[in-house]
């Protein structure tokens, strides 16, 4: 066999190696999620640190009511969890809104709202995006946003607000 043949089949070798050691990669890592796949949130940490035995019935911690205080003072940035955390308890609905985005500006986004209800009727309504806090509402119960929506998520008039327009 000549030193060109060597060389050709030692390469052929070499490349089959490293495309079955690709493939079983591949194959135990798991598929990205779709776009479209809704993420369920994770579950929170039990209110009541001190459950009751076996046998007896759970009391229910008692809920929160969450006033428009309690949101406006919400920092962006916030996990569901830390905000659940803060509501104690996690919320009490949730869906999924798609914004395109604004061409130049910003790329498209998913928005997962999660939504805790009072008794009264109004509710806090926050939105995450990439598992961070970049929405948040207070709905009164008579339906009024009693929050201003912030300059940052007004992606409709990013090139009024950012001057170039």
């Amino acid at each position: 066999m000549s030193l060109r043949n060597s060389i050709l089949t030692a390469l052929i070798v070499a490349g089959l190696v490293l495309g079955a050691g690709y493939i079983l990669g591949l194959a135990r890592t798991e598929p990205a999620p779709d776009a479209e796949e809704t993420e369920t949130p994770p579950p929170v940490a039990a209110v009541n640190p001190d459950p009751s035995p076996a046998g007896e019935p759970e009391e229910e911690a008692p809920k929160i009511h969450i006033t428009r205080e309690m949101v406006e003072k919400m920092y962006y940035g916030l996990s569901y969890e830390d905000a659940a955390q803060l509501f104690g308890a996690t919320s009490d609905e949730w869906d999924t809104e798609y914004n395109q985005g604004v061409e130049g500006y910003t790329s498209p986004f998913i928005i997962h709202w999660h939504v805790w209800k009072n008794e009264d009727g109004s509710k806090a309504r926050l939105g995450f995006v990439n598992k961070k806090l970049e929405r948040k509402q207070y709905i009164a119960a008579d339906g009024d946003n009693l929050l201003p929506e912030a300059p940052h998520t007004d992606v409709e008039n990013y090139g009024h607000i950012l001057g170039i327009e």
